[in-house]
C-alpha cells in the first residue's frame, strides 16, 4: 500500500475506486491533461518487500572447581547470522509513471541485498572467594578475545515487462548509472580484567576493577587502553541501631567513580584506505584515490563517570 505520505496528498474529492470497486490508475485528469496517479493502485501489484534472516547463537560454559576457593570459568560463544532482503517493483507500478517513452524499457526494478556476519568470543576467569568470620574476599582474573565480521552484498537491476517475472534473473539491465555495492569489516578484540572486592559484616563494602583493552579499529600507536572503576558502600539497616527497626527494611549508601571507553568507530578508519576508478583507465590501469587518510594515533573514547546515591 505505500506510504501514508502519499496518500496524505490526495485530494479527498479525488477517486480512490471506479463505480464498479476496481481501483483507477489515475486518481485525477486535470483541465490541462496533468495526470495524478492513483496510490491505491499499487495495491493491485504483484510487488515483493520481503526480508529474513537465519540466525545461529550459542555459549558453551565450562567450570572446574580447583578447591573449595578457587574456580575457572571458561566461555566460548559463536554468533552467526545471514540475511536476505528482496524489494521488487513491476513495470506498471506508478513510481515509474514519469519514465519517458525512451526509458519505457527500464520501468520496473528489483532489488537484492545478501548479508552475512559473525561474532566469536571466549573468556577465561579464575575466582577466588573465601570468608573469614566476618570478611569476605572476591577475587577474578579474566581474559577476553573476540572477533567480529560482517560482509553485505546489493544489487539493483531494471527493466521487468511483466509482474510474473518476479526475480531479478528476468532484468534487462543494472540500473541506470549504477553497479553491485557492498560493505564489509572486521575487528578483533582482546582484554584483560582483574576485579576485587571486599566486605565486612555484610555492612562496610567495597570493591576495584581494572581493565586493559586492545582493539583493531584504533591506530597502531594508540590500540591499548585502561579502564577502571572504584567503590564504597554501607548497608546502614545492617547496623546495631536499626536491626529492631518497624520503618526501615533496608538502607545503603553507596559511590563510585570509574572511567569507561567504547569503539564508535569505522573498522578501517586508523588505517589508509583506497577507491578505484572504475569508469576510465589509463594506460590499461585503474586509477585509485585515497578515500580514508589514516590515523594511527585514533584511541579509544574515554569517560569518567561519577555515581552516588542512597
Amino acid at each position: 500500500y505505500g506510504d501514508f505520505s502519499e496518500y496524505a496528498i490526495m485530494n479527498p474529492y479525488w477517486r480512490a475506486e471506479n463505480i464498479d470497486g476496481s481501483i483507477p490508475y489515475y486518481a485525477e485528469l486535470g483541465s490541462n491533461g496533468e495526470r495524478y496517479t492513483n496510490p491505491l493502485y499499487n495495491s493491485t501489484l504483484d510487488s515483493k518487500n520481503e526480508s529474513g534472516y537465519l540466525n545461529f547463537i550459542n555459549n558453551l560454559y565450562l567450570e572446574w572447581q580447583i578447591n573449595p576457593t578457587l574456580k575457572a570459568v571458561s566461555r566460548i560463544g559463536i554468533d552467526l547470522k545471514k540475511s536476505t532482503a528482496d524489494e521488487f517493483y513491476p513495470s506498471n507500478h506508478t513510481m515509474f509513471d514519469s519514465y519517458s517513452t525512451t526509458d519505457k524499457d527500464r520501468k520496473g526494478s528489483y532489488q537484492v541485498n545478501n548479508g552475512e556476519s559473525s561474532y566469536l568470543s571466549a573468556d577465561l576467569n579464575l575466582q577466588y572467594s573465601k570468608s573469614i568470620n566476618k570478611n569476605f574476599f572476591f577475587g577474578n582474573a579474566g581474559l577476553t578475545i573476540s572477533e567480529s565480521k560482517y560482509e553485505e552484498v546489493s544489487h539493483l537491476a531494471e527493466g521487468f515487462p511483466s509482474s510474473r517475472l518476479d526475480d531479478i534473473i528476468f532484468a534487462r539491465d543494472y540500473a541506470l548509472d549504477s553497479r553491485p555495492t557492498g560493505i564489509s569489516g572486521l575487528s578483533r578484540d582482546i582484554g584483560f580484567l582483574a576485579v576485587g572486592s571486599y566486605s565486612y559484616d555484610n555492612r562496610f563494602l567495597s570493591d576495584a576493577t581494572f581493565r586493559t583493552s586492545a582493539s583493531s579499529q584504533f591506530g597502531e600507536d594508540k590500540q591499548w587502553s585502561n579502564f577502571w572503576s572504584l567503590g564504597l558502600g554501607w548497608n546502614v539497616h545492617n547496623e546495631e541501631f536499626l536491626n529492631n527497626s518497624s520503618f526501615v527494611e533496608q538502607f545503603k549508601l553507596r559511590a563510585s567513580v570509574g572511567s569507561t571507553g567504547n569503539q564508535n568507530f569505522n573498522e578501517n578508519q586508523s588505517i589508509v584506505t583506497y577507491g578505484y576508478y572504475l569508469d576510465s583507465q589509463y594506460q590499461g590501469f585503474s586509477g585509485s584515490y585515497v578515500q580514508n587518510a589514516g590515523n594511527p594515533g585514533l584511541q579509544w573514547e574515554t569517560k569518567l563517570d561519577y555515581n552516588a546515591g542512597f
